[in-house]
């Protein structure tokens, strides 16, 4: 597998694991149990990301190796235990967006990648835009 396709999977596999990561952490702090099922859900998915990437990966006969989670430990900090559920949704509405970012980012210095694979990114970056929409609903409410 070429090197730059390696980089992209894994660059989007660590985007997963600090999406699952801080999902599963946010939904410790609402106290909303439907906003709770909504962030395990997320978390969820995010899981589901990672392994079709890992799949790929493999498949090209690349590897994980290890994932930075600092990342993560920085998102968690923009959390206080006390704010409302309403402020931890925004901050987790923030952070998708970057998310998206992210993987158009990747999309487009991956112009070359294989078809299937840029597919598989397109359908996650879709499924991240639909959570997009969720946590803006949310806020609504």
């Amino acid at each position: 597998m070429e090197r730059l396709s390696e980089d992209i999977i894994r660059k989007l596999i660590e985007i997963n694991m600090e999406r699952r990561h801080g999902y599963e952490f946010a939904a410790k702090l609402v106290s909303c149990p439907e906003k709770r099922k909504l962030l395990l859900k997320l978390s969820s998915q995010s899981e589901g990301f990672v392994m079709e990437l890992t799949y790929f990966l493999k498949l090209y006969g690349g590897s994980i190796g290890s994932a930075s989670m600092d990342y993560t430990r920085q998102e968690q900090d923009n959390f206080d235990p006390n704010q409302s559920d309403q402020a931890t949704f925004l901050i987790l509405l923030q952070q998708e967006i970057k998310r998206i970012a992210h993987y158009n980012h990747l999309l487009t210095e991956g112009i070359d990648l294989d078809n299937t694979l840029v597919e598989k990114i397109r359908a996650q970056k879709s499924e991240l835009m639909e959570s997009e929409r969720k946590l803006t609903d949310d806020l609504k409410d």
